[in-house]
């Protein structure tokens, strides 16, 4: 079974977390600080280990996979707890966060050489999102694999050749989806003041 930490839970990392316990060949580990007592609750019933600050170096030597997904501005205070952990020979690190160069997670976290930027979007939410993908180039097949799986959960993968690219598709994809919900929102407040229900406007 494969073991995967995901660092960071707000609206992307807990449509993730949801989509990925239907893959019965992998255990998942939270943390999040901030929202801790929100994902308890809200995350109570599954099987997920969820902790308040980052695991042990026992427990962690244990993850195959690390993703990160917490907000740009803090990533460099979060990414500082785990500089110094020794961690699993193949492990390969991914992250979620827009416009954070894979040099960039290299130097922070130097006891792997396995990391891949990950670009979801947010019909993720619904199963139907995109997500883009580059890597460095010691990524195994294997670790490419286990990373498609676990984005197939929620929606299509693409997978793409350089991190130009990727800054683009946060462009595109990645921010996209937000454009056609305002335009659909301004349809919906439309029909409202033509005299339409909230309501029959929102179907």
């Amino acid at each position: 079974m494969s073991k995967v930490l995901l660092v960071g839970c707000g609206h992307m990392g807990s449509a993730l977390i949801l989509s990925w316990l239907d893959l019965k060949s992998y255990s998942f580990t939270v943390v999040d600080t901030y929202n801790f007592k929100k994902l308890k609750n809200k995350l109570k019933h599954k099987k997920i280990d969820i902790l308040n600050k980052p695991p042990t170096q026992k427990k962690i030597k244990t993850f195959d996979i690390i993703i990160f997904a917490v907000k740009p501005q803090i990533v460099t205070d979060v990414l500082s707890d785990y500089k110094n952990f020794e961690l699993k020979k193949n492990i390969v690190i991914g992250s979620i966060i827009a416009g954070k160069k894979i040099n960039f997670f290299k130097k922070k976290i130097k006891n792997a050489n396995q990391f891949v930027r990950i670009m979801p979007n947010m019909p993720a939410l619904v199963r139907n999102g995109i997500s883009c993908f580059v890597s460095n180039s010691h990524l195994s097949l294997n670790n490419k694999k286990k990373l498609n799986e676990l984005f197939l959960t929620v929606g299509k993968t693409i997978w793409l050749k350089n991190e130009t690219q990727i800054d683009k598709a946060t462009a595109v994809s990645g921010s996209g989806p937000g454009y056609i919900f305002t335009l659909i929102r301004a349809f919906e407040k439309a029909a409202e003041k033509l005299g339409f229900s909230k309501n029959q406007s929102r179907e």
